[in-house]
């Protein structure tokens, strides 16, 4: 019989404190799996305590970042835990098969090392992880920051090829489970994802994907069990119900939008396309063109796994301007007005005249200057003098156009954020930036992707190095 607990910590007063035995002599044993050793353990790994472990409850198990000084080991013990042995608690599945206790980190562990405590053993292991050793790939479906159902799963990543499908069961409450190339019938994207799916609706929770599929590792959030019956989206009176999700045509693109639940999109035409419409993350399928009706053939997944396939005409709508603000840098490692920028990207498929057109901001409306954009090409808004450190600041991509203006803000741009706004001859925004504060000199923040709408919750930190002027943007993780 299996037995399941998530890890939590439990607060209590104690009195004098004592360490346990196993603390004073950790000599228990425990076992990596599927594969490595305490000394060099994969990132995405389980640990095995084979035999009886007494009082310990599953709940008990608890493993943390770094070692454990006697000082944590004592407040363990107490089940007492400061906050400062708290911030470094990782999540895990515990759970007892026949006699062995089988411990799960629901998440991939960076390198390091990692101890594993009760208040009854004390300190029961220290595992050094190396996650070279197995690659892994990152959970895209369900969403990896939200508890969505377990009717079908997506694993996307570098070595999704080295999965091997077949049945496997998902842990710890041992519900079978089918593992397959790519995503749907027709196994597209195989290359780069997999998927996972239940034989049958499981009301079972949390499950775990298997640890290891043929030489390559699954993310272990934990799947959630299947949601109730969902209802239809409400939609815009400019978008229409399309599947789980709301549609508007925007020039050569079609936006969907998930207003409350989050749907799994594997686009066939216009262009090949795999992702997620989730609330406060529109998903924008490309390759229409205006007043020509374009097949767009797609299936859709909702969090219990239910289908909806797609198969109708589309016409995109009139052309317009695609001009975007994309990035911006307001607070540089060099001199802080002359380094900051604005970077400004034509999303569209025709070029853009910048002739009558704004950059309003904080310190009023600013005339763009007469400059042409092609398709797809970046360009930098930036004040007169501008110049970047050589030896501070992210160097420029190569060809990347400097635009100048009179002024960027009242005095530059503010480092704690200020609402940015193209706008044309009209009034009508082209594209609005946020106020965001800069995180830290030198790090600009970024859009997701250029197609994100301006609504959308796209707005990030740049990733190391720091920023990508003239460049598509790597955002930091969350």
């Amino acid at each position: 019989m299996r037995r399941v607990a998530l890890g939590i910590f439990f607060l209590a007063a104690c009195g004098q404190l004592e360490l346990p035995a196993a603390q004073r002599d950790p000599a228990v044993a425990v076992r990596v799996e599927p594969l490595g050793e305490l000394e060099r353990a994969p990132a995405v790994l389980r640990l095995r305590l084979p035999g009886e472990r007494g009082r310990t409850e599953l709940a008990d198990f608890h493993l943390f970042a770094g070692t454990l000084s006697s000082y944590y080991l004592r407040r363990v013990a107490a089940r007492d835990l400061p906050d400062t042995l708290l911030a470094r608690e990782i999540d895990v599945l515990a759970w007892s098969e026949g006699k062995d206790i089988v411990v799960a980190p629901t998440q991939a562990l960076r390198e390091g090392t990692f101890s594993l405590a009760t208040p009854e053993l004390g300190l029961v292991a220290e595992v050094s992880v190396d996650p070279s050793l197995v690659p892994w790939l990152t959970r895209l479906w369900p969403p990896r920051t939200s508890a969505a159902g377990a009717g079908f799963s997506v694993f996307c990543g570098k070595g999704a090829t080295g999965v091997e499908p077949a049945a496997v069961v998902l842990e710890p409450a041992g519900v079978e489970a089918e593992l397959r190339a790519g995503v749907g019938e027709k196994e597209l994207f195989a290359d780069d994802c997999v998927s996972l799916e239940p034989a049958s609706a499981s009301g079972h929770a949390p499950e775990l994907p298997p640890a290891l599929a043929g030489s390559v590792a699954l993310e272990p959030l934990p799947l959630a069990p299947l949601a109730a019956a969902l209802t239809p989206p409400a939609c815009s009176d400019a978008e229409r119900a399309l599947g789980p999700a709301c549609a508007a045509i925007d020039d050569d693109r079609l936006v969907l939008r998930a207003p409350d639940e989050p749907s799994l999109w594997v686009v066939e035409a216009p262009e090949p396309l795999l992702g997620v419409a989730a609330p406060g993350r529109s998903l924008v399928v490309h390759g229409f063109e205006s007043g020509v009706p374009l097949s767009f053939a797609a299936t859709a997944f909702d969090r219990n796994g239910a289908r909806t396939l797609v198969n109708e005409y589309v016409t995109g709508a009139a052309p317009r301007a695609h001009l975007v603000i994309n990035e911006v840098l307001a607070n540089p490692r060099g001199l802080e007005s002359l380094s900051e920028w604005i970077e400004v990207v034509n999303d569209g498929r025709e070029a853009v005249d910048l002739d009558g057109l704004e950059l309003r901001d904080a310190g009023g409306a600013v005339p763009l200057p007469t400059a042409r954009l092609a398709a797809g090409e970046f360009a930098l808004l930036a004040a007169d003098g501008f110049a970047l450190d050589p030896e501070l600041d992210v160097p420029l991509a190569p060809g990347t156009r400097v635009l100048t203006l009179t002024k960027l803000g009242q005095a530059g741009l503010a480092n704690g954020g200020e609402l940015l706004r193209l706008c044309d001859v009209s009034g009508s925004v082209l594209s609005r930036f946020p106020a965001l504060a800069a995180s830290e000199p030198g790090v600009s923040m970024a859009r997701r992707t250029p197609d994100a709408p301006d609504d959308d919750d796209a707005f990030r930190a740049h990733a190391p190095p720091g920023a990508s002027p003239g460049a598509p943007n790597d955002l930091a993780e969350p």
